[in-house]
């Protein structure tokens, strides 16, 4: 209901865009302000800020007809495999900062933690998940009547 209130304005191109930068810009803002927010919190901006980045790209998905970026597309196909990577790729990867770069602001730790998550994600997507499914191990067989 929230999509379609956003999109049936007279740009709802724009309205989405802005809906989407306004919940990337809280998420970070959210990122930078961790700490200070506590953990109830800081998990309830997190989790309100994906809420508005999810609902201005799918109003912006419902109204467009101009194809999306092939990063995007690249995330999307390999949003499966980033799911399960990586959450241990960024453990690892800020244990790893911790120990390596003490002094290292959180922010940097955080935006670096991010980059790697994604980037195993897209690793795991090639290396692993394309081949199995072009292989056909996952393709479904059709039900006996």
């Amino acid at each position: 209901m929230l999509v379609l209130h956003c999109t049936s304005g007279e740009h709802p191109q724009r309205q989405g865009r802005a809906i989407a930068i306004l919940g990337v810009t809280a998420f970070f803002t959210t990122a930078f302000f961790e700490h200070d927010l506590g953990h109830v919190w800081g998990a309830w901006f997190y989790a309100v800020s994906s809420m508005i980045i999810v609902v201005g790209l799918a109003s912006k998905d419902l109204t467009s007809t101009i194809t999306w970026p092939r990063i995007g597309m690249l995330f999307g196909d390999a949003s499966y495999s980033i799911y399960l990577v990586h959450f241990p790729v960024i453990v690892a990867f800020n244990k790893l900062c911790l120990k390596v770069a003490p002094a290292m602001p959180s922010p940097a730790i955080q935006i670096g933690s991010i980059a790697a998550g994604l980037a195993a994600g897209v690793f795991f997507h090639f290396v692993v998940e394309r081949p199995l499914l072009n292989a056909g191990f996952f393709r479904r067989k059709a039900a006996i009547a």
